[in-house]
C-alpha cells in the first residue's frame, strides 16, 4: 500500500495532505484539492462547549467524517470500489487527520479560525 517512492517514510505520507493544498508546494494541482480543506478541522460554534455532529459536521465534511470515511477506505476489500492509488490516498490522509484531530485548535470554535485570532501572553 505504501509507495516504493515513499520508502516507508511515515511524515512524507503524513504531511501530503497539507502539501497538496498549498500553492507553494503545489502550484499546479492544489486548486483541485480544495475540496479537502474542511476535513481537517471541526468547527463548533463560538462559546458553544459541546460538539454536535449533526450541527458541527454535515454530511461528514469535518476530520471526524473524514476519519471514518478513509479508515473505510483502507480497510475496504482489495478489487472493490477504490483502486491502489485510492486507498494510498487514504492511508495519507488518514494518518495526517490522526495528527490533527490531536491538535486542540483543529476542534474549536468557528470564529477563532483554527485559532489564528487567539492572542495568547507569556509570562516568564
Amino acid at each position: 500500500m505504501v509507495p516504493w517512492h515513499h520508502k516507508g517514510n511515515l511524515s512524507v505520507m503524513a504531511s501530503w495532505p497539507d502539501v497538496i493544498l498549498n500553492p507553494n508546494t503545489n502550484p499546479i494541482g492544489y486548486e483541485n484539492w480544495l475540496w479537502t480543506a474542511p476535513l481537517h478541522y471541526i468547527r463548533i460554534p463560538d462559546w458553544n462547549c459541546s460538539y454536535i455532529p449533526e450541527r458541527d459536521c454535515l454530511q461528514d465534511r469535518c476530520i471526524e467524517g473524514a476519519l471514518k470515511n478513509y479508515t473505510k477506505r483502507i480497510v475496504a476489500p482489495l478489487g472493490g470500489l477504490i483502486d491502489e492509488t485510492q486507498r494510498q490516498e487514504a492511508l495519507f490522509f488518514l494518518l495526517h487527520f490522526v495528527g490533527d484531530i490531536h491538535q486542540p485548535l483543529h476542534a474549536g470554535f468557528i470564529g477563532d479560525k483554527g485559532g489564528t485570532t487567539l492572542k495568547g501572553n507569556y509570562f516568564s
